[in-house]
């Protein structure tokens, strides 16, 4: 029989344990109102964390995730609440499947390893998150595969995917400057330690960039370490040479060889003052997929030699216009069939119903910025991984050609685009009409925070999709919204979970890596 306990407003799984060391356990858990969707939550016993020390890395890692709980991104690690008892401080976080240091043994085991499209996906996804962290000024110091986390999508189906998330921030701080070197507390794991914090120098963030290539090495080596160091002696003497001559990597035989060497090579160097920026990291063309649409071109000449004729480069505009198209018609679809859920008008079924329609909007709005080149509504991260003015200018060549299938496509994009701005408006009048009904019944004199976003500020605003995928995640993970869904179409309830993760799956630059048709099987 499952046994259970109670904290707060989570029900503990006390028979599925997750992991445990000497200061508390990790359980799976669920909310009182839900048992379908399961947590994580990691219990510390006071008792255990009375020295200073362990107290103040605790109060760190609740301070870094208080800084991140308003940042939406799919490679962090998202803290949904933490609970303080008598006798325990419990943190609850978002399930995941792995983390890599386990996925690394199972493939080890089975003597199997990633190919190199599998890794590349792993060191972006790692970034991506690594790229929030240097947005806030924040450094993790204790980059390791114990603390990248692995989530998979739609497991043992083709379009399986993982999702890379960065974990465990109770050594991380805060800085000013993310490259002042200063004393700070040396902490991390020695095989992973750059070696300012080893010698007890002072450091900057850039101590995490060396961490990141020790990580990255191993994903593209089999799980070694550069040097190939098993011990403190060992790495003691691996830095020594390296400080005298930098770290040679090995060049893979294949035509990337020379890119992932020049990398790595970039990231473990002794001199923290010479070793790969942020910013320059976050360009390279593992990031950006060594695609001619979006990469630098100072990268590209000087990497590799640009083959490919103008048809091969729009037919890659083309599919992203296509699958931009693809998703907000997925939406569009889904938010049309849940309307016959919704027979008695409830607020909260309406509520999921606009956020699907809104992101299916953002998709069809950036697909119509890229028509017309309306810069200011390109994504964020169009303006981080992207040099904007060759991409601009290969969108103008694009829409010069006359030809009739692209033609048909930017018509239809178009046309979705007004139709589904107008729809909006007008669901925007009467949502909030029902939300001013519902407040003066039950007496509530301000709106929430969650309920701004329906309102036609937010419509005109440039938004996260991130943001809506995390606000309707947390819709449809009510009891409520499960219940009435279920007792009409437990597989419909199936499909609009799979909304949330549309970004994730068929991510804007990762095109190649996914079929179109795949959208529409969700």
């Amino acid at each position: 029989m499952q046994q259970i306990e109670q904290r707060g407003d989570y029900i503990i799984k006390t028979s599925d344990l997750l992991g445990q060391g000497s200061f508390g356990r990790v359980l799976k858990c669920y909310k009182n109102i839900n048992q379908d969707v399961l947590y994580c939550m990691k219990i510390l016993m006071k008792p255990n964390i009375s020295e200073k020390k362990i107290r103040n890395t605790l109060e760190a890692e609740l301070k870094i995730y208080k800084q991140l709980k308003d940042i939406y991104s799919n490679n962090l690690v998202k803290l949904l609440d933490h609970i303080e008892t008598d006798n325990e401080f419990c943190f609850v976080m978002e399930l995941c499947d792995d983390d890599l240091d386990k996925l690394f043994s199972k493939y080890k085991k089975n003597n199997n390893w990633f190919n190199r499209q599998e890794q590349f996906d792993m060191i972006r996804q790692i970034l991506k998150g690594a790229q929030i962290l240097r947005k806030k000024k924040i450094v993790h110091r204790d980059i390791k595969p114990q603390n990248i986390l692995v989530k998979v999508l739609n497991p043992n189906q083709i379009d399986q995917k993982r999702i890379f998330k960065l974990a465990d921030f109770g050594f991380s701080k805060s800085l000013n400057d993310i490259y002042e070197q200063q004393d700070m507390t040396r902490v991390g794991t020695y095989n992973y330690l750059a070696p300012e914090i080893y010698y007890k120098d002072q450091f900057s963030g850039k101590c995490d960039i060396y961490s990141y290539g020790i990580l990255f090495h191993q994903i593209l080596f089999y799980r070694r370490y550069p040097g190939q160091y098993s011990n403190k002696e060992q790495l003691h003497h691996f830095f020594q040479r390296i400080k005298e001559d930098p770290y040679k990597c090995e060049i893979l035989d294949d035509q990337d060889g020379k890119l992932v060497a020049d990398l790595i090579e970039k990231m473990i160097l002794y001199d923290q003052n010479k070793r790969i920026s942020f910013e320059d990291l976050f360009q390279y063309q593992i990031i950006l997929l060594k695609d001619p649409l979006f990469q630098p071109m100072f990268q590209i000449n000087k990497f590799q030699k640009i083959d490919e004729d103008n048809q091969r480069i729009f037919q890659r505009i083309y599919t992203i216009l296509d699958n931009l198209y693809r998703k907000s018609m997925l939406c569009k679809k889904i938010a049309e069939e849940f309307s016959k859920f919704n027979q008695q008008d409830n607020i909260n079924i309406l509520k999921i119903q606009y956020i699907i329609k809104q992101i299916g909007f953002y998709e069809i709005k950036l697909g119509f910025a890229m028509i017309h080149q309306i810069i200011s509504d390109f994504l964020p991260i169009i303006f981080e991984l992207c040099d904007v003015p060759h991409f601009i200018s290969l969108l103008k060549l694009y829409f010069k050609e006359n030809n009739p299938q692209k033609i048909e496509l930017s018509q239809k994009i178009r046309i979705e685009f007004y139709s589904q701005q107008k729809t909006l408006t007008k669901d925007i009048s009467d949502i909030k009409f029902k939300i001013y009904h519902q407040q003066k019944q039950q007496n509530i004199s301000n709106i929430t925070k969650d309920d701004h976003i329906f309102s036609l500020e937010t419509l005109i605003e440039k938004q996260q999709i991130e943001v809506l995928c995390e606000q309707l995640q947390n819709m449809i993970d009510t009891k409520q919204t499960c219940e009435i869904i279920n007792n009409y179409d437990i597989d419909f309830l199936k499909k609009i979970k799979q909304i949330p993760t549309i970004e994730s799956r068929f991510d804007f630059f990762e095109y190649k890596l996914y079929e179109s048709d795949q959208i529409f099987k969700l």
